[in-house]
């Protein structure tokens, strides 16, 4: 067993397939205690070692809710994954402005959200630790995912000056910037990652 994750309270978003679920189940197995995020609680797989928890992460009081009942159950989270996303494919020119805003709503926003949900808690701990799923396209971008590819360049960079404002107290910031891997990146999955450690 981790004794670093060993009863870390741990808190994964996106966990109903892909590479969400895989991070949660491997965190349960190294000791956290985990709580996985989905947006519909009832239609999500079990985790073995896993609390599922509904949240979405494109509404404010969705994801505050979530929170504070992690908080009053387990207490504040020390261990953050933002890995809810999703991948939209299309030409520029054919995709609304609803359809981009909605991919930055829940790749880019959704990761500020509940970053900033979980910050107040460990500030009062005096530590914590943020891994926010990027994607290697968000430097190397593809033919037709011009927006995906934006959101995924944005969380990247909106990541990192958090580092040096978290000074104050044991907390850090991690991107894993990640390659191709099969998953439902197109449909209710974030990106892959290989996850250390």
């Amino acid at each position: 067993m981790h004794t670093s994750l060993k009863n870390k309270i741990t808190l994964v978003t996106g966990v109903s397939s892909g590479i969400g679920r895989e991070i949660a189940q491997l965190l349960a197995e190294r000791g956290a205690r985990v709580f996985g995020t989905v947006r519909n609680p009832k239609s999500a797989k079990p985790i073995p070692g896993v609390e599922i928890v509904r949240m979405d992460v494109t509404d404010d009081s969705s994801v505050n809710e979530a929170v504070q009942g992690i908080e009053q159950k387990a207490g504040p989270v020390q261990l953050l994954v933002n890995n809810a996303g999703y991948s939209f494919m299309g030409a520029l020119e054919e995709t609304s402005i609803e359809e981009a805003r909605q991919q930055f709503e829940t790749n880019l926003f959704g990761v500020l959200r509940v970053t900033n949900s979980v910050l107040p808690g460990m500030r009062q701990q005096g530590y914590g630790r943020i891994v926010n799923i990027s994607s290697v396209l968000g430097f190397l971008p593809a033919p037709y995912m011009g927006i995906y590819v934006a959101s995924k360049h944005a969380v990247d960079r909106a990541g990192r000056p958090r580092i040096a404002h978290r000074a104050e107290y044991s907390s850090a910031s991690l991107r894993q910037q990640l390659r191709d891997f099969p998953t439902n990146a197109g449909g209710n999955s974030g990106d892959q990652c290989d996850f250390v450690f």
